[in-house]
């Protein structure tokens, strides 16, 4: 230590510096490297791989220290210049072991370990743990009581770390039927791949009896490896399994999904009476609406039409086809949104479905039945179906889901930038007279005065579009009875439908006038 010989503070920092970082980092190090020979050796011949190593490292660090030595002499009294800085021998010894240190990373690229996670993952699962998720740990480990041990497991669901997998994993075979039900739903929340073949382990055992946890747990988790055991479940007698395992391993199906997962479900609708087991139909139905495999319209749609099938499973069938998005249904639809006009329960859920398949042709029916129905949020939910048709679905939400007060306001700031961009057109003073008479509740002058600003506004060449608006703002003012909020709601939307795009292409025709006559 001759350069730093006049400072021995500085020398002591450094050299109690290095030993703490040494000594912390190359502690993992020398774990890692000892698991990596065990993973990575052949069971047969591990303890030959173990001897090999050790007799490598206790020659090699006999021989280092040795060529360490030796190149420390050969550089004595030398420097490099680098950057403004002079490197003497220690600092060029240094860099040479931190280089040699860096090359072994690349033999360690051709490793692959299945099980690894990502260093992202690895730090926000530490970042999780606390002192408590540890204790709760320990108490799984040591095998405490009862009771002790099913709230260490309730707890370690809560903090969602990895780290606990294995406890929570060995916890499934506990003696308490509580603590296997509680380790089963804490690694569902954890959501752990590696825990699939532990939960698939007891999905399948009578005796465990946890099958409907274990199967809500591998749909939380989500991995498809995890298909055939719950299509085994699903299958199985209810004098082996009980009906409501059978039920949860149709939903882990459907959060699942995939091509086994769709097959075998469509497969159990079929086999089925939906009268005889309704709960299970409903479950089937609307698990293949959540997977969106089309080849289940077919069958959807001919639940749907038989007059036979319990009204929820046919309300089920009207989802799942709405989420498939197959427009081989609309035909089955849109007979039920005629056969059901009255339903307060389908006519919602058939809006929704007929919005999801664009069937623009069904806003004058729904605007009949969204008027009959007396449910505020029905209503709500058929004219946001309305808006969605005719492409102010967004604008039409944020006035349908606030309070009164924060809606009026909202409405307040959409009808002044209506102002603005039709001021001085006869659709201003229109749209004036229908803002003044919303404000004092008349909202049939103000519908009129809707109807009257809309036909006052040139086409602006999107005639879908602009169909859809005018049949809405039409259909409302010829529907018979008072007007509902959301039908006036709609209506203000429609014209915003029918001001948006003919003022959009009157801007970029002034912005390309204006660039050309800069230019």
């Amino acid at each position: 230590i001759p350069a730093t010989a006049d400072k021995p503070a500085f020398t002591l920092a450094l050299l109690t510096v290095n030993s703490l970082m040494g000594g912390f980092f190359w502690a993992g190090v020398g774990l890692t490297q000892f698991n990596l020979l065990i993973s990575s050796s052949p069971p047969e011949k591990t303890s030959v791989y173990v001897a090999v190593m050790s007799a490598v490292t206790g020659l090699v660090g006999g021989i280092a220290p040795l060529l360490g030595g030796a190149t420390m002499v050969a550089l004595a009294g030398r420097t490099v210049p680098l950057f403004g800085f002079k490197l003497i021998n220690f600092h060029i010894a240094f860099a040479i072991a931190a280089l040699i240190r860096l090359l072994a990373l690349l033999l360690l690229r051709t490793l692959d370990d299945p099980a690894a996670a990502d260093t992202r993952a690895v730090l926000q699962q530490l970042r999780r743990v606390n002192p408590r998720a540890w204790s709760n740990i320990r108490k799984l480990q040591r095998g405490s009581d009862e009771s002790a041990r099913l709230r260490a497991t309730e707890a370690l669901a809560t903090s969602r770390t990895q780290l606990a997998s294995s406890e929570l994993e060995s916890a499934l075979h506990d003696p308490s039927i509580s603590v296997r039900e509680e380790a089963a739903r804490a690694l569902g929340e954890i959501g752990d791949p590696g825990s699939v073949a532990p939960l698939q382990e007891v999905l399948l055992d009578p005796a465990a009896g946890i099958s409907s946890e274990a199967a809500t747990a591998l749909g939380r988790i989500g991995d498809r490896s995890a298909a055939p055991g719950l299509v085994q479940l699903m299958r199985s007698e209810e004098t082996t399994f009980s009906h409501a395992a059978r039920i949860a391993a149709v939903r882990a199906l459907g959060q699942i999904g995939g091509a086994t997962a769709s097959h075998a479900l469509l497969e159990q609708l079929q086999a089925i009476v939906p009268r005889q087991d309704e709960e299970l139909a409903e479950s089937l139905t609307r698990a293949l609406g959540e997977i969106g495999d089309s080849i289940a319209t077919p069958t959807l749609v001919a639940l749907l039409e038989n007059t036979d099938s319990p009204l929820p499973v046919r309300l089920c069938a009207v989802r799942a086809l709405g989420a498939l998005g197959d427009r081989r249904a609309l035909p089955a639809l849109r007979e039920a949104l005629a056969t059901d006009a009255d339903d307060s329960a389908a006519i919602p859920l058939l809006a929704d479905a007929l919005a999801r398949l664009d069937d623009r042709g069904a806003v004058v029916s729904l605007i009949g039945c969204m008027e009959r129905l007396p449910s505020p949020v029905g209503r709500k939910q058929v004219a946001h179906a309305i808006g969605t048709l005719m492409g102010e679905g967004d604008t039409l939400y944020g006035l349908l889901g606030q309070e009164q007060m924060a809606r009026d306001a909202s409405l307040a700031r959409l009808i002044q930038e209506m102002q603005r961009r039709i001021k001085g057109t006869p659709g201003g003073g229109a749209l004036l007279l229908a803002s003044n008479s919303f404000l004092t509740g008349e909202y049939g002058a103000s519908l009129e005065a809707l109807q009257a600003a809309a036909r006052s506004l040139p086409p602006a060449g999107r005639a879908e579009r602009e169909d859809a608006c005018h049949t809405v703002i039409d259909s409302l003012r010829a529907a018979a009875g008072p007007v509902s909020t959301e039908g006036l709601l709609l209506a203000f939307c429609a014209l915003h439908g029918l001001i948006g795009p003919r003022l959009a292409g009157a801007r970029g025709r002034s912005e390309g006038e204006g660039s050309h006559a800069s230019t």
